[in-house]
């Protein structure tokens, strides 16, 4: 990053999924956000578009029109973790603070 801009920061899992929007996220959700979680630190050094493509794999697995409706709940919260977590999983090398 330039001078005077901060690198964006990995938030922590638990903390992304209390935030997903106020709701409560179910120990389902929370278990994938956490499995998931781990899989992009130990990607977080690899090539850019092997993080891409690692990413995107996510985003479409748990976009929640793509769920039955029992597991909405759970691919919205973890749809918004990894949105979160984009900035920080796609910068040219990211960070692991």
């Amino acid at each position: 990053p330039s001078e005077g801009t901060a690198a964006p920061r990995r938030p922590h899992a638990d903390a992304i999924a209390r935030a997903a929007k106020g709701a409560v996220v179910g120990a389902e959700a929370r278990q994938v956000i956490e499995d998931i979680h781990e899989e992009l630190i130990d990607a977080a050094e690899a090539p850019q578009a092997e993080r891409k493509r690692i990413l995107r794999r996510h985003l479409m697995r748990w976009h929640p029109d793509k769920n039955p409706a029992e597991l909405k709940e759970t691919a919205t919260s973890v749809l918004q973790f990894l949105n979160a977590q984009k900035a920080w999983f796609l910068e040219a090398t990211a960070s692991l603070e």
